[in-house]
C-alpha cells in the first residue's frame, strides 16, 4: 500500500492543469495509410509552482516537509484541479455559480433543522437545480436558479450535479429566465444540486521537485510536475494521510 499525502495549505503561483494521453503510431508501408491507436490509458499531469514567502511565510518549510514524507517516490500526494481558465474570472463567478451547505454546532455538537418533521438544509450562495439533457449530439446539462442572461460557464471547467462531476464542452450562456443548457464532455446521469466550478481530484506521484536556494532578500519558488497513479496500480492501495490538521 501506499500513502497519499494530502496537499499542503500553501497557495501556488503558477499552475497546469492536463492529461497525458500516449498513442502508437504506424503507417503502412504499401498504401501510406496512418495508423493510431492509444496504447495506454489517459493520465492526468499537472504542474505547480509555489513561492517559498507564500502561505504565511510558511511554504518553503511546508514544501521541504512534503519532500520528506514522499519518501523520494515511495509515496504519493493527493491534488485537486486548478482552473484551467484565468482564475480570477473564476473567483469573480463564484457567488452566482456555487452555494455551501451551513452546518450548525452547539457545544461541538452539530444541530438539524427540521420543518414539518422533515431535516432542512441551509445553504448559503446560488441554490442552483439541474438534470442530464442532451444538446444535439452531445451529453448536457440543464440548470436553472442562475442570473439572466450571464457567461455561467466556461470550456474546461468541471460541473457537478448531485455529486456527479463532468468536464464543461463550451461556453455556456444563461437565458432570460436564469436557465441554461450547458453541453459536458461526459454524460451524467444524476439530477439534484448544481455546481459550477467545482475542482476534480487525483493522486499523483511527483516526477520533478526543484531544490532552489533561498535569496538573502526577496522570493524564490519551488516548482513540483506530478504524473497520476491509479489505485489499481499500487498492490494494497491507497492510504490517504493529512499531516497538516
Amino acid at each position: 500500500m501506499a500513502n497519499v499525502y494530502k496537499w499542503p495549505p500553501v497557495a501556488w503561483q503558477a499552475s497546469r492543469w492536463s492529461f497525458d494521453l500516449p498513442v502508437s503510431t504506424s503507417r503502412s508501408r504499401i498504401t501510406g495509410a496512418r495508423y493510431v491507436s492509444a496504447f495506454e490509458q489517459k493520465r492526468r499531469v499537472a504542474s505547480l509552482r509555489i513561492a517559498g514567502l507564500s502561505g504565511e511565510r510558511a511554504a518553503a518549510g511546508y514544501l521541504e516537509n512534503l519532500r520528506i514524507l514522499l519518501d523520494g517516490g515511495v509515496s504519493l500526494v493527493r491534488l485537486n484541479s486548478t482552473p484551467v481558465n484565468w482564475h480570477l474570472d473564476e473567483l469573480r463567478l463564484e457567488a452566482s455559480r456555487r452555494s455551501e451547505l451551513i452546518n450548525w454546532t452547539e457545544g461541538g455538537v452539530d444541530v438539524k433543522w427540521t420543518e414539518g418533521g422533515v431535516d432542512v438544509s441551509l445553504y448559503s450562495g446560488a441554490l442552483l437545480q439541474g438534470a442530464p439533457a442532451t444538446d444535439g449530439v452531445w451529453p448536457a446539462a440543464t440548470v436553472t436558479g442562475l442570473p439572466a442572461n450571464i457567461l455561467v460557464a466556461r470550456p474546461g471547467e468541471f460541473l457537478t450535479v448531485d455529486g456527479e462531476l463532468a468536464r464543461v464542452m463550451t461556453v455556456a450562456y444563461s437565458d432570460e429566465t436564469g436557465a441554461a443548457t450547458i453541453r459536458l464532455m461526459e454524460a451524467i446521469e444524476s439530477a439534484g444540486l448544481v455546481q459550477i466550478g467545482t475542482k476534480e481530484s487525483a493522486v499523483f506521484e511527483v516526477t520533478s521537485f526543484s531544490d532552489p536556494m533561498q535569496p538573502v532578500s526577496g522570493n524564490w519558488a519551488y516548482d513540483l510536475s506530478f504524473h497520476e497513479v491509479f489505485e489499481a496500480e499500487t498492490p494494497g492501495g491507497f492510504v490517504e494521510v493529512d499531516p497538516w490538521s
